[in-house]
């Protein structure tokens, strides 16, 4: 068994979850939507590390490397900055780094990859400290707030591409994008995710 199975699985996950938050792209849900996006992008990096610790998967049975990749998962935590660090070196071309160092919408992806964990408590929890804080904008007690704006999906819509086309090559993107399908196409904004993630890949 090797961990290309384990790494579709994580990936679909996030499929699901960036398509829920796409879904719900409405000010009324914009904590929700952002939660769902940030676990969308904690599952695609996730499954880009398992896939990138391939070696360990080999000779193990399929309940061993399901809990491997559970292993390696949890070992994470939600550090996203050590999660993007270690994606940036293993996908080809910079392809991640391309995103990171990009302006979403005024909002640079390495601003907003710090401020990932926090934003998953600060859209889980009722919190003291809040993500704007980190975000001023040049007044007094004045801030921009990631979490309601459209850079911050931007910036995790365009992170989750990178990860599935640096790593398509070495896993089944028909069979991920087939399931995904199959569970959200009867539903009207679909045709417009598929515009978006995985654009051109689907069948």
């Amino acid at each position: 068994m090797n961990a290309h199975h384990q790494t579709e699985k994580w990936l679909f996950y996030g499929a699901c979850d960036l398509y829920f938050s796409f879904h719900s792209e409405e000010l009324v849900f914009d904590y929700h939507s952002a939660f769902f996006a940030i676990m969308a992008l904690e599952k695609h990096l996730k499954g880009c590390l398992i896939y990138s610790k391939s070696n360990e998967f080999e000779g193990l049975t399929e309940k061993e490397s399901f809990l491997r990749a559970v292993d390696i998962a949890k070992s994470y935590g939600h550090d996203f900055p050590r999660m993007a660090t270690e994606v940036e070196k293993f996908l080809p071309g910079g392809a991640f780094s391309k995103v990171l160092d990009r302006s979403h919408d005024t909002y640079l992806g390495r601003e907003l990859i710090k401020v990932l964990r926090d934003s998953y408590m600060e859209t889980r929890y009722p919190t003291k400290d809040h993500v704007s804080m980190s975000f001023p904008v040049g007044e007094k007690n004045i801030y921009y707030n990631p979490l309601s704006s459209s850079g911050f999906h931007h910036f995790i819509q365009a992170s989750c591409n990178a990860i599935v086309e640096g790593i398509d090559e070495g896993i089944n993107v028909n069979k991920l994008l087939r399931n995904v399908k199959d569970q959200y196409k009867h539903l009207e904004p679909f045709g417009r995710f598929q515009n978006m993630y995985a654009k051109g890949k689907w069948s």
